[in-house]
C-alpha cells in the first residue's frame, strides 16, 4: 500500500522521453506513478544539486539563523523568492 497515488517531481532540467527509453535504469520513479511534473531550476537552492551548483553556505547559514520562527522564516522565503527569480 502507497501513502499517495502519485508524486509531483520537480526537475532542474526537463528531458524529451527517448532519454527514459535509452537509459531506463537510471529512471528511479516511474513513470507510472508520477502525477505531475513542476520545471523547477535552482530548486534545491541553498542545497546542491551536483554537478550543476553547489551548496549555498552564506544563504544555508541565514535559513538556520531566521528559520526558528515562523516570522523568520516568511522572512527568507520571501527573500528566497527574490534570490531564485520566482
Amino acid at each position: 500500500m502507497r501513502a499517495a497515488k502519485g508524486v509531483i517531481v520537480t526537475a532542474e532540467k526537463l528531458a524529451p522521453a527517448e532519454r527514459f527509453r535509452e537509459e531506463p535504469e537510471m529512471t528511479a520513479i516511474p513513470g507510472f506513478l508520477v502525477a505531475a511534473v513542476a520545471h523547477a531550476p535552482g530548486g534545491a537552492a541553498p542545497c546542491s544539486c551536483s554537478p550543476a551548483y553547489g551548496v549555498d553556505e552564506a544563504r544555508m547559514r541565514r535559513y538556520m539563523e531566521v528559520s526558528r520562527t515562523a516570522d523568520g522564516l516568511a522572512e527568507y522565503l520571501a527573500e528566497a523568492e527574490t534570490y531564485l527569480q520566482v
